[in-house]
This record gives C-alpha cells, sequence and structure tokens, in this order.
C-alpha cells in the first residue's frame, strides 16, 4: 500500500520514550511512513530548506514536529499547503493544549507532544487518520467540543445582543459539527436573538447529561 500519511520527527529516541513497547504498533500501519530522526529526517530537512514543499504531495496527512523546522520553513510549508484539503498536525512541547482550525479546504492541528504521542495517535492511526479531533480528544472526542462549545456559549451568551449569525460564527469559532448538531436552524434566519441561544444551552446541556449518566 501506498503511504498518505507521514510522521516526521527529528529525534530518534522520542517516540520511544512517549510510546515505550507502542512503539512497534505505530510502525506497523503501512500507509504511515515514520520519519524517526536519522538520514530520511535530513533529506527532509533539505528539501524544505531548499523550499521543495512539493516532496510532501504525495501525502494526505502530514504530522511534523514543530521545533524541528525553522518559522520560516513552518511558514512557507503551510503557505503551499492552505490551498490543499490535506491534514497537516504540528506537535512540540511548547504547545499547550490543543487546537484545531481550517485554512481553506486544510484542517490544521497543534497539539501538545505528550498528547500527540499518547493512545490517542493510535486510535486516530486505526481509523484510517480521518479524524483530526480523535488525535485531539481520543474516543470521547464528541463530548469534548461539546463540553468546549457550551462553555463557550454561557460564556457568549451573558453580554449577547441581536446578531446575524455570521457574527456568531466568527466570534465562536464553532466546529463543523456542533454547527451541524446544534446550529443549523439559526444559521438559516436573518438575526439571532439571546432566546435563540438558551434553546441551544438548553439542549447542549441535555445532551451532556446523557453523555456523563
Amino acid at each position: 500500500m501506498m503511504n498518505y500519511a507521514i510522521l516526521i520527527e527529528d529525534r530518534v529516541h522520542r517516540q520511544k520514550k512517549h510510546l515505550e513497547g507502542k512503539i512497534i504498533e505505530l510502525n506497523n500501519f503501512s500507509f504511515l511512513k515514520n520519519v524517526s530522526g536519522g538520514q530520511d529526517f535530513v533529506d527532509i530537512l533539505m528539501k524544505l530548506n531548499k523550499k521543495e514543499y512539493t516532496v510532501l504531495n504525495e501525502y494526505s496527512v502530514i504530522m511534523l514536529h514543530r521545533s524541528a523546522f525553522e518559522t520560516e520553513i513552518r511558514n512557507g510549508l503551510m503557505d503551499y499547503l492552505k490551498t490543499t484539503n490535506k491534514k497537516v498536525v504540528f506537535f512540540s512541547g511548547g504547545i499547550s493544549g490543543c487546537q484545531i482550525s481550517k485554512i481553506g479546504n486544510l484542517e490544521f492541528l497543534l497539539i501538545n507532544v505528550n498528547q500527540f504521542y499518547s493512545d490517542n495517535l493510535l486510535l486516530f492511526l486505526k481509523n484510517n487518520a480521518t479524524n483530526l479531533l480523535e488525535l485531539a480528544f481520543g474516543s470521547n472526542w464528541q463530548t469534548s467540543i461539546l463540553v468546549d462549545a457550551y462553555e463557550k456559549l454561557i460564556l457568549y451568551s451573558k453580554s449577547f445582543t441581536k446578531q446575524p449569525w455570521s457574527s456568531i460564527e466568527v466570534n465562536l469559532k464553532l466546529n463543523t459539527k456542533i454547527k451541524e448538531d446544534y446550529f443549523f436552524e439559526l444559521s438559516q434566519k436573518d438575526y439571532i436573538y439571546k432566546t435563540d441561544l438558551e434553546v441551544v444551552l438548553n439542549k447542549m446541556n441535555l445532551d451532556l447529561n446523557e453523555r456523563i449518566e
């Protein structure tokens, strides 16, 4: 099978340190090219230094250790990839928590190295590396994004006044699934009122209670 995901790590022993015995499982995914230091890493670094970003064209999922590359390289790579529908993950000890965003059709995840090298990575790969939310939050990703959206909406609604959906969408930066599950009807309205948000909050609260029970 042709590789369609690549993991680029500059430090040879980092994966063994974090995954321990599960490193064998990581290397068993036939669709994953696992670059863990060595000459493979040097070759990729040299190409990216020369702005030869096409070296990553064949991969639909690109995961790389952020601090292994200079800011100029990272920015150039992101600029090159922003018109694609690839998934890009930057992991590093300098990243706090995790943050998912979209740049055009590109899905982009920033994640702490300890969260990255965990059972979540193996779960993500077992499910063919299609859902970045699994990498970020694990098997309970649906509950995690719901809790996050619920907390955001509580704070947002306190000082809310009548606004168009476009403003709310920009301000809250909601996950696509959350928008589909809870905001579809509101997105069809010209204006949204505080009472509309209270209805959504009530539904979210009921769903959270069902998940936690």
